[in-house]
C-alpha cells in the first residue's frame, strides 16, 4: 500500500488542555532506534483525519481545523491522480484529508490528544455527519516487532462518538512489504 502524502500537523503536548494548538511540517515517520520508548512501544502510527460527503464542499474544513489538507476534492470536479494528472470520470463524493503528528506519546494518549483539540469543532463536525456525511480518524498502526497491541478505553470511544467520529485502523504486521506480495 501506498501511503498518500499529507501535512503533518503536530499537537503540542503542553497546548492541549488550553485549546491553543500549534501546527508545522515534520516527518512522517520516526527513524528506527533501540531507545527505551521504542522498547515499550514496538509500533509506529499514522493519523489522517479525514472528511467525507456526498454533495458539500468540504474546504471549509482547512480554515477551521487550522491545517491544508493533504488531499482534498468537491463532489462532481473532474477527477485527478494524486500527482495531478487527469483520470476519467468526476468525482461522487466530496473528501477532505490531513495527516496529523501527534508526538511519541503511547497511542491511547495520542488519541486522545487529537480528540480534545477536536472538541472544539464538534458542532461543524456534526454538521457534516447530520447532513449525510462521516468522519474519522485514519490510523496507519505499524508494528516494529512480531506482535504489539493497544487498548481503547470506554472514555476514549465515547469521545469519538460524540464528536460523530469513526476510527478506521490500517494494521501493518513488521513484515508487510507491498512489494513482496504476488
Amino acid at each position: 500500500m501506498v501511503l498518500r502524502s499529507c501535512q503533518v500537523a503536530t499537537i503540542a503536548p503542553g497546548l492541549v488542555g488550553s485549546g491553543s494548538v500549534r501546527f508545522r511540517l515534520k516527518a512522517a515517520f520516526r527513524a528506527p532506534s533501540t531507545s527505551l520508548e521504542d522498547l515499550l512501544f514496538p509500533y509506529r502510527y499514522k493519523v489522517s483525519l479525514r472528511f467525507r460527503h456526498p454533495s458539500a464542499d468540504l474546504s471549509h474544513f482547512t480554515n477551521l481545523i487550522g491545517i491544508e489538507p493533504g488531499r482534498q476534492w468537491t463532489s462532481g470536479e473532474l477527477r485527478s491522480s494524486p500527482r495531478g494528472t487527469s483520470l476519467d470520470g468526476v468525482r461522487s463524493d466530496s473528501y477532505w484529508c490531513a495527516s496529523i503528528e501527534v508526538g511519541e506519546s503511547d497511542f491511547e494518549t495520542s488519541l486522545l490528544a487529537v480528540l480534545i483539540h477536536l472538541e472544539q469543532f464538534r458542532d461543524a463536525i456534526e454538521l457534516n455527519s447530520v447532513t449525510g456525511g462521516c468522519a474519522e480518524l485514519f490510523i496507519g498502526f505499524f508494528l516494529e516487532a512480531f506482535n504489539g497491541g493497544f487498548s481503547l478505553k470506554p472514555e476514549l470511544l465515547e469521545k469519538c462518538a460524540s464528536l460523530h467520529l469513526s476510527l478506521d485502523f490500517d494494521i501493518y504486521g513488521q513484515e508487510d512489504d507491498p512489494r513482496s506480495l504476488p
